[in-house]
């Protein structure tokens, strides 16, 4: 998504956008592409924690992070979703080249 925007503003690189505050917030750069509210993650994430019964909520700018340390949602429904939803936004992606 960087790059597109990178693209549509004409910059050379990810400094002349770095303005924008984007970092991992998706949401964020998809808002700022306008693609449409079907496109966006939800803001509250429940995460599964080591403790029973317990969770800990996260917002959708952290998933990198709650992957890669291989923490797990809470929910299901909820994982399937978000999912789904990242790869419809790859897809949207790429319809835009």
């Amino acid at each position: 998504m960087k790059s597109l925007i990178i693209e549509r503003e004409r910059h050379q690189t990810s400094e002349g956008i770095d303005h924008y505050g984007f970092e991992h917030n998706i949401n964020k750069m998809l808002s700022h592409l306008r693609c449409g509210k079907k496109l966006r993650l939800p803001v509250n994430i429940s995460l599964d924690t080591s403790k029973p019964n317990t969770h800990r909520d996260t917002d959708q700018s952290k998933l990198n992070q709650v992957w890669r340390y291989g923490v797990k949602i809470k929910n299901q429904a909820d994982h399937t979703h978000i999912t789904q939803t990242l790869e419809n936004i790859c897809h949207w992606v790429k319809e835009q080249y």
